[in-house]
């Protein structure tokens, strides 16, 4: 340890590393390693505006905090089996996104939600909830899935011979009925 030395203290969004560095030198290895955040990238040490480097030289007692910036993804919309497109939108770790209405279309379904997976009936979220979080990478693409549910339909058959009954049965599209 050095006689003559100054503090540098790293602040972390509330964890601390203290480092000391000789007087009037420069900071150089004792830099600490790259801290990571979930959902953030890491923008440097900073004392107000000016930012830290290796070749830093320190002159007194200093504090160095961690700049984060939150990452920003990407949400696209599957049709899932149905007909029509929709545009992706972007969104920002942290920060809550209203998904768009649904506009896809199917045949003998209705809508029920978002899912996160192809051949979902049931979704996870509603047209227009507020989502956030749904990726933690910079630049991922997050798909949401349409989920359909089948409307019912009846089906009436009717028997090719005299005095016999029609035999009606109610189903759901999609499904097997007995």
């Amino acid at each position: 340890v050095w006689s003559a030395a100054y503090t540098v203290t790293f602040d972390n969004g509330g964890s601390t590393t203290e480092v000391l560095v000789p007087q009037n030198s420069a900071i150089g290895s004792r830099l600490p390693t790259v801290p990571s955040k979930k959902g953030y990238t890491f923008g440097g040490w900073f004392s107000g505006d000016t930012q830290l480097t290796a070749e830093t030289v320190i002159s007194g007692d200093v504090t160095y905090t961690a700049k984060w910036t939150a990452i920003t993804y990407t949400i696209a919309f599957n049709a899932n089996d149905g007909t029509g497109t929709m545009e992706s939108i972007t969104a920002t770790y942290d920060q809550e996104v209203t998904l768009p209405k649904n506009t896809f279309t199917r045949a003998g379904y209705t809508f029920n939600g978002w899912g996160s997976y192809a051949g979902t009936s049931y979704g996870s979220y509603k047209d227009e909830d507020a989502v956030k979080n749904l990726a933690s990478e910079q630049g991922k693409t997050v798909t949401l899935y349409a989920a359909w549910k089948g409307l019912p339909v009846t089906v009436t058959l009717k028997l090719n011979y005299e005095g016999a009954a029609d035999i009606t049965r109610t189903g759901v599209v999609g499904n097997n009925y007995n």
